[in-house]
């Protein structure tokens, strides 16, 4: 196991401690440190566990790009330990972004060190964690949530929103919601860069968001998109 922090050394003390057969081989004070680790064939981790720090989880849509970027090409499953905060529809949301990809595991900052120990345990083993507050709301979510409608024009209008997404509007959206990076965005629309920039301009002035990660929010809210 690798840690991407260097502030959670008691939990992990009782977590190696208490279940023997889980071995604490270093950790990184950030993820572009953790990342190098991983890719060192020295190191022999088998998860790799980030520690989602207050001011990282404030950085929103950047956290999320971040942490989806450095950590894809390691080829290693994902424990993330994040707080919860006020803004839950968009920590949920996030969560959701961090699932879609080598993200195996989100448990809440507070975890014990036996839930710890059994969440590296259960993604080594190719199991998906879900912190059960998240897991809840994400299933509310889901079932609250209201269907989209079709105009006239052909363009998805969410609930109680105007104006309405284009229908290229609401992939790039989807796309956003599957932690797709620009570039990666455009290749897989066969469209530029700048047109998919253009694009997410229109989406953040639609629902008056402000970052990607509170887009996303907002279209899982008004069933803009689906999870």
């Amino acid at each position: 196991m690798l840690r991407a922090s260097n502030d959670v050394e008691s939990d992990l003390f009782c977590v190696t401690r208490t279940f023997e057969m889980l071995r604490d081989i270093g950790s990184a004070p950030n993820i572009e440190s953790a990342r190098d680790a991983a890719l060192t064939a020295a190191v022999g981790a088998d998860v790799v566990m980030v520690v989602m720090h207050d001011e990282l989880v404030r950085l929103g849509e950047r956290s999320v790009e971040l942490g989806v970027e450095m950590l894809a090409d390691v080829g290693l499953p994902v424990l993330l330990l994040t707080g919860l905060g006020d803004e839950q529809t968009e920590d949920f949301a996030r969560a959701a972004l961090w699932l879609r990809r080598n993200v195996r595991g989100v448990l809440a900052s507070d975890a014990t060190a036996s839930e710890i120990a059994a969440g590296v345990r259960a993604v080594r083993a190719g199991l998906v964690v879900i912190e059960p507050r998240i897991a809840q709301e994400l299933h509310q979510t889901s079932r609250r949530r209201p269907a989209s409608r079709i105009t006239d024009n052909g363009l998805v209008r969410a609930p109680d929103q105007s104006p309405p997404l284009s229908a290229r509007e609401r992939e790039v959206l989807g796309l956003l919601a599957e932690g797709l990076a620009t570039k990666n965005i455009a290749h897989q629309l066969g469209i530029s860069a700048h047109t998919v920039k253009a694009h997410v301009e229109s989406i953040f002035a639609k629902f008056g968001a402000t970052t990607r990660a509170e887009a996303v929010a907002i279209g899982v809210r008004r069933g803009a998109v689906l999870l």
